[in-house]
Order: structure tokens, then sequence, then C-alpha cells
């Protein structure tokens, strides 16, 4: 049994004891983010187009028209370029009716002291004395020359006119409009060569002639 140790050698012994301290388990800190600077040039926001503040483009596109047209066979030719002071007029007719304006055409290139040098010339004669006739005038005349073919499909033809003529013919459907007739320019252009065709006819004596496939132009007498 070992030697019970005096209360001079307890206290000695409890000062050189190396102090225990006590483990302290490490608390982790809150992280705080911190947002990274991008180095990438900022990007504008470009708004949607039809958004307040939407840029307008300046620019207006190009429309390129074809250089010519090809023909079968590819020959190649150019639009044709209309004379100065013209414009296309398109125009519903009746079979009847264009190939009877052609007929009269053809029968006035004799009948007339100085008749028109083309087809489209003649139309434009015709367009033009109708326009020129009171609105009671053309009424009468169009009850005297129905269409002979009233309900059958027509065709449709571009004539080469004087722009004038084409502004005549548009205030006239307005001036028979107002008048209590209702018609398109096409009804009244074959009006009007209803009735030149048949005038034509009275001056070749009655009758016409079969006119060509391909209507002669300035004729020579």
């Amino acid at each position: 049994m070992p030697a019970r140790r005096s209360l001079k050698d307890r206290n000695k012994a409890a000062i050189t004891r190396p102090v225990e301290v006590p483990t302290v388990e490490p608390v982790d800190e809150p992280t705080v983010e911190v947002p990274q600077q991008s180095t990438a040039a900022p990007v504008a926001e470009v708004p949607t187009a039809g958004e307040r503040g939407a840029p307008q483009s300046v620019t207006p596109t190009a429309v390129e028209e074809p250089a010519g047209i090809t023909e079968p066979g590819g020959v190649a030719r150019r639009p044709q370029a209309l004379p100065a002071g013209t414009a296309r007029l398109g125009l519903y007719l009746r079979q009847a009716t264009l190939e009877g304006a052609k007929s009269a055409y053809v029968a006035d290139l004799d009948a007339l002291a100085d008749p028109p040098t083309s087809f489209a010339r003649w139309i434009a004669a015709a367009l033009d004395a109708h326009a020129g006739r009171t609105p009671a005038d053309r009424a009468k005349l169009a009850q005297a020359h129905p269409d002979p073919e009233e309900g059958k499909r027509g065709v449709n033809r571009a004539f080469i006119l004087p722009v004038d003529t084409i502004a005549t013919m548009e205030e006239t459907t307005g001036i028979d409009r107002r008048a209590g007739r209702m018609q398109s320019v096409s009804q009244l252009a074959a009006e009007a060569l209803r009735i030149a065709i048949e005038e034509a006819r009275q001056r070749n004596g009655g009758s016409l002639p079969v006119a060509p496939r391909r209507l002669p132009n300035k004729p020579t007498r």
C-alpha cells in the first residue's frame, strides 16, 4: 500500500500540474458572397419592335426590278417603256366587243379622213367621245347598244392610253353615279366601244371587215 502523501506534497503537485484547456469546437462564420465583376462589355437592351422606344429603321428597303423579261426559247427582252403622258389601263371586255372594236379600227383606217394610227388610239378616241357626252345621252345610247354577250365571261386586256383619257373615264364614272347609273370603268369603256363599233359599221356601209390577227399600225394609204 503506497504511503499517504502529506498535505504539503499534495499542494505542491497541484501547483505544478498542467492546466487542461477545454476543447472548443470551431464555429463556422457566415460566408458573405461578393458578386464578381464581369469583364465583358455591357450589352444594351434593345426594345422589341412595336414597343415604345424601339429603334425605327430609316433605310428604305430597295426593291430590285427585273432587268428584262425572258420569253419562251430563252430570248430576253427589256420591259416596254411607256411613252410620256401615257399609262396602262386594264379593261374587262366581252370577246365580241373586243373583236368588234378591232374590226371597227380596221374599217376606220379607210373610212376616216384622219384615222387613229393604232388600235390603242382608236380606243382612246372612242372613250373620249363617250365621256364628252352628257349623262342622259350616255344612258340613252347604252340602252340602244346593249351588250350582246351579257352574262358571258369576258377577257382582261391592258391598253396604253393617254393619262388624260384614263382620268376622264374615272371622273365620268363618278358623274354617272351621281346621275343614278352605277358602273365601273370597264363597263363604261365597253359601252363606249359598242357605240363606236356601230358608228364605224355605218361609216363602212353597214358591215365590218374581219380583223387580221396582227393589227396594222400607221398604215399607208
